[in-house]
């Protein structure tokens, strides 16, 4: 890396790290991704090393290998143990993950069903409502935030001991633990 491409590469950073929104090391990221796609930084360069970019920048080595990570995770440059990270030559990005989505965020025809998040309708509602009952009584607080006894709780025992029953096989709560 030329002393001037680096020099730019610490000017890009540092404008993203001062007007970029998130965490620090994706506002570093996405400045760098903008250098390379403006050309700035270009295509077979060699980054700055992590410990004379953190220190430039400062911010922590942690922060740039961050950085460095997301800018690999997306097909923009490739790391070399030992031998330095290098912005990839064009045309040979690979193709973008879009992300994580939110399901409440999908058209309502469509629900992406690969996380595991309530389909959005009522359960704010039944939530609302199940606090509001919950809020009402101090007994059943007071059950929920103390201590369970080891052996657990006399109900869950005596519904395991029924969800055993089998034929002769008969267990009584104070079995099952």
């Amino acid at each position: 890396m030329t002393v001037k491409t680096s020099i730019a590469m610490v000017s890009i950073l540092r404008d993203g790290l001062a007007n970029g929104q998130g965490v620090k090391y994706k506002r570093l990221a996405d400045a760098a991704e903008k250098g390379i796609a403006e050309g700035v930084i270009e295509s077979g360069c060699k980054l700055p090393p992590h410990r004379l970019l953190a220190d430039s920048l400062g911010v922590t080595i942690g922060t740039i290998s961050r950085a460095y990570g997301e800018l690999e995770r997306v097909g923009l440059v490739i790391a070399r143990v030992g031998d330095g990270t290098y912005v990839r030559q064009r045309g040979m990005e690979r193709p973008r993950d879009s992300g994580f989505r939110n399901v409440s965020d999908e058209p309502r025809a469509f629900f992406d069903m690969s996380r595991n998040q309530p389909i959005p309708r009522q359960e704010a509602l039944f939530l609302s409502r199940s606090l509001q009952a919950l809020s009402l009584d101090p007994e059943a607080l007071q059950h929920l935030s103390g201590y369970t006894v080891d052996v657990g709780l006399p109900r869950f025992r005596a519904a395991g001991a029924h969800w055993l029953r089998h034929k002769e096989f008969v267990p009584n709560a104070e079995q099952i633990v």
